[in-house]
């Protein structure tokens, strides 16, 4: 086992910028930093500490000991950013990190809030579809994402230990009627890449719902009354954000040590997760980038991937290898049906794995179901092999522990 860490300390000699941190995310964000060693604090933010909230996080940085300086700025203004960035620089100890998460509030009605179930940090300007969208409602969802992300890298420079925006899950599946706020988000995953490529320690987190800080933890009530259910994307826990944001600034981590690691997913749900909510799978789940997530459910039930059929037993109690065959033969069916998605009708025993989209991931997971459940060692060649299922059913019968009748290998 890996040796447990300690916790992250970050270096109480350098200032950390946090755009867009007086929101509810950032208040939390600014909380956890500061208890990790943070001793000097940049706030950014169009508006500044006006609300009750974010004076109460600055009083409370500051009882600990913190240095907090609040500037009123638009980020998407690259000549103002660069007057209070260079002043910063005068009074405040030298940048090393930052964390982006500003975003332009312009909602029109509290319905429409809550309608942005897949977003807490920040809510994108007013719904409206593509067709529809004016060019003005366009352009203020991807301002702060776009030119704000550009601006502020470029201001802040490629010296930082840690360059992190907070994207939304929005640029991964999409959300009807938030076009703008979708591609805001995935200028901010190419430009992590982009950036990587050229050195700079940054990351793209798409986040989807966070359950215990946001628009949503604080008004709670209104939210039930609406009758809205969030069920869309998996939450996450206020520590879990803290700690995959701990994950990507810690150095001991080194997260890009190979260069091509730039971005990371929260929220994304397995199709049995949205099952066993009584959700419909969404049709995003069809898409072949999710294919992976549609295999995650035989693992958490390693003997018969949720299906009723008794192999074990079956098994040790047949009186022939092409009775065990037949068996496994059967199992294997209900696999694939349940695992590819494969209707009943269009199995044909005759025809290889391969044939139903079994790829080098499915067959590891195929080889543990077997290895635990039959008790018995395939290789992945043989599962990935142009042979028949009934064929390879055969193979695996003749090969299993729990199968007691004479074999091959035992009458010679």
């Amino acid at each position: 086992m890996p040796e447990t860490m300690a916790p992250l300390q970050l270096d109480a000699n350098v200032s950390y910028v946090l755009c867009g941190g007086l929101g509810g995310i950032g208040r939390s964000l600014a909380r956890w930093m500061h208890s990790r060693g943070a001793r000097n604090l940049i706030f950014l933010s169009r508006s500044g500490a006006t609300a009750k909230e974010a004076q109460a996080l600055i009083e409370d940085l500051e009882k600990g000991s913190c240095r907090v300086k609040n500037c009123v700025c638009d980020v998407m203004n690259k000549e103002q950013l660069k007057v209070v960035t260079e002043d910063c620089k005068k009074s405040m100890p030298p940048f090393k990190g930052c964390i982006q998460a500003s975003m332009v509030l312009n909602v029109s009605s509290l319905l429409q809030r809550l309608k942005c179930i897949n977003r807490l940090i920040a809510y994108p300007p007013q719904d409206s579809m593509f067709v529809n969208m004016t060019h003005q409602q366009f352009q203020a969802a991807l301002g702060p994402k776009v030119s704000g992300s550009r601006n502020l890298q470029h201001a802040l420079g490629n010296d930082l230990d840690f360059f992190v925006m907070l994207s939304s899950i929005t640029s991964i599946v999409g959300n009807r009627g938030q076009a703008n706020y979708s591609a805001g988000n995935a200028y901010q995953d190419a430009f992590a890449k982009t950036l990587v490529s050229t050195g700079v320690k940054a990351v793209s987190i798409n986040l989807g719902s966070i359950k215990s800080v946001g628009y949503v933890a604080e008004n709670r009530q209104r939210v039930e009354k609406q009758g809205e259910i969030f069920t869309q994307w998996d939450q996450i826990s206020e520590d879990q954000l803290h700690s995959i944001i701990e994950y990507h600034i810690d150095p001991r981590v080194d997260f890009n040590s190979h260069g091509d690691r730039f971005q990371s997913i929260t929220g994304l749900m397995t199709p049995s997760a949205f099952t066993s909510k009584g959700v419909p799978i969404p049709a995003f789940m069809g898409y072949p980038l999710f294919k992976q997530l549609h295999t995650i459910n035989l693992t958490a039930a390693p003997t018969t991937s949720g299906t009723d059929f008794p192999i074990q037993k079956l098994l040790s109690s047949c009186d022939s290898l092409n009775t065990a065959a037949k068996y496994i033969e059967e199992a294997l069916q209900l696999q694939i049906l349940s695992m590819m998605s494969v209707p009943k009708e269009e199995f044909d025993p005759y025809k290889p794995l391969v044939a139903y989209g079994v790829d080098s991931l499915i067959a590891v997971e195929i080889r543990t179901w077997i290895s635990k459940s039959i008790g018995a060692e395939i290789a992945i060649f043989d599962i990935l092999g142009r042979n028949s299922i009934v064929d390879f059913s055969a193979k695996v019968a003749g090969l299993s522990s729990l199968v007691h009748v004479a074999k091959p290998a035992d009458a010679s």
